[in-house]
């Protein structure tokens, strides 16, 4: 018989948050939290072998499907938590409880959280989440799987109360959407060792949360699941530190500062992924390292200057990582695991130039960035990587060819030949990485987002749209194009994607 594990947030409150640096809430909170939770659960109940077995099958199972209850999204915002340990040179120093209060330091912290209704229908308390699973329960694994979950006291933070339980229930499918992470076979064992490793480097500072799940896809053909970009979703971001405000425009340029950077700091044989040259020294055609510039548009009042910078690794990249992280050890996952090495060790070297290794400064640019929390909605993934049939550029879309018809008639006014093949042109660029052709395409001057500087704007060439080198003859144009089927972010399009031009965000 099927089985599901249901979970009702007692306080009416889901207090996980994605990352440290991320402002949003993991909901619905992913399959691979509540087996860490029901690991937490096995150890506190002392290790029952049964209750260890029950988990092994669990974990070998395909990732469940979720029902999850609509919820109020509340971003987290800054607070100063006091750290109680001091750290000295990458050690932690227990201090006496008299120098405590002078002494320790105070951390940025943010407290996301997803609302969702208290109340009941009928007899029945609301449902808020519910993981579903296609297989039957095993008899010997019932009993000990039910212990655990009705032991599971919280998800996320400790004050996100829950019930859980295990149920026959099963959610019409098409109220369910597929889990985006789930746990390997394996897990068990890795957060035991997680554990271990934490409570013997506990003197030295060493603790470390264990890496989460790995991304998985849902079975093939599935109507339910929205075509993606082949651009990750996990961004390391930057936001812009103290300075003039840089415009938009700009954002080749500062992408190809980034790019030569990283490049020169990383030393030895860079990957493909990041230095963008396949092995026979051509250009690489695969999905590499993006360098976005985030800027304010889409609302009110919006101006378009940049509020900070993403690194974005393709989604191939991304999936393999974390299938590495979870012990994986193949070629595609040791290739993923150097390149992230590569980028980080690039990274931290740029940051000891700067004397902050948490700080990126390029001073001939005028650009300094930081790696920080950020409250600003243009700094969370979520912008970019939402789900949505409409998308418009919001920076100008570099075609993949050149154009034969002229833009103007000879009497004045545009082409229609022109716009018909401009739109035909970036057609060809969704194709080229992969995504379905757009059942309608609007291409203009002018950005369907406000606050995005037009395509052609008048004055010296330095306030113009700066390209990437290898663009320098192409066309440019804005774009708003319409998906039969919902698409997954981030959609980066053009011959410039790698540059942050041709970047989308979902119009409502």
């Amino acid at each position: 018989m099927a089985f599901s594990i249901e979970l009702r947030f007692l306080t009416g409150a889901c207090r996980a948050a994605r990352g440290r640096a991320d402002r949003a809430p993991d909901w619905p909170v992913q399959p691979d939290r509540i087996f860490s939770a029901l690991v937490a659960s096995w150890g506190a109940r002392g290790e029952d072998e049964a209750e260890a077995e029950a988990l092994r099958w669990l974990e070998s199972l395909p990732g469940p499907r979720l029902y999850a209850a609509d919820a109020g999204i509340r971003r987290g915002v800054s607070v100063y938590v006091p750290v109680n340990d001091t750290v000295v040179k990458g050690k932690a120093n227990r201090i006496a409880a008299r120098d405590l209060i002078a002494a320790r330091h105070t951390a940025e912290r943010s407290f996301p959280a997803a609302l969702l209704p208290l109340g009941r229908r009928g007899d029945t308390p609301l449902l808020h989440l519910l993981l579903s699973w296609d297989a039957d329960l095993p008899e010997d694994h019932c009993l000990p799987l039910s212990s655990l979950a009705s032991d599971v006291r919280h998800i996320g933070h400790s004050s996100s109360l829950v019930a859980c339980s295990v149920t026959d229930y099963q959610p019409p499918r098409e109220e369910t959407q597929p889990a985006r992470r789930w746990v390997h076979a394996g897990r068990l064992d890795a957060l035991i060792a997680a554990e271990r490793g934490n409570a013997a480097g506990d003197q030295a500072g060493l603790q470390r949360r264990p890496e989460p799940g790995i991304i998985v896809a849902d079975k093939p053909n599935e109507d339910v699941a929205p075509s993606a970009s082949p651009y990750g979703e996990r961004w390391q971001i930057f936001p812009l530190g103290d300075g003039p405000a840089i415009a938009l425009t700009a954002t080749a340029r500062i992408a190809e500062t980034i790019r030569t950077r990283i490049i020169a700091k990383a030393g030895g044989d860079l990957p493909e992924v990041l230095s963008a040259h396949a092995a026979n020294g051509g250009p690489s055609a695969a999905p590499h390292l993006a360098i976005l510039t985030l800027p304010h548009v889409g609302r009110p009042h919006a101006d378009g200057s940049v509020k900070g910078v993403a690194l974005v690794l393709p989604r191939a990249m991304e999936d393999n990582l974390a299938r590495a992280l979870g012990g994986a050890a193949d070629e595609a996952a040791t290739r993923a695991l150097d390149a992230q090495r590569a980028l980080n060790r690039a990274l931290k070297a740029i940051g000891d130039d700067s004397g902050d290794s948490k700080e990126l400064r390029f001073d001939k640019d005028r650009l300094v960035v930081r790696e920080a929390a950020s409250s600003l909605a243009a700094l969370n993934p979520d912008r970019w990587s939402a789900e949505s049939t409409v998308w418009a550029t919001v920076t100008p879309l570099v075609l993949d060819r050149h154009l034969k018809a002229k833009r103007r008639e000879p009497k004045g006014g545009v082409n229609a030949k022109y716009q018909e093949e401009m739109e035909r042109a970036v057609k060809l660029a969704c194709d080229n990485v992969g995504l379905p052709e757009p059942v309608e395409v609007r291409a203009d001057k002018h950005s369907a987002h406000e606050g995005a500087p037009s395509v052609r704007l008048h004055g010296p060439p330095q306030t113009r749209w700066a390209v990437p080198h290898h663009c320098r003859t192409r066309s440019l144009t804005h774009a708003v194009l319409t998906f039969a089927e919902p698409m997954r972010g981030p959609l980066l399009l053009g011959a410039g994607r790698h540059y942050g031009l041709g970047l989308c965000a979902p119009v409502r």
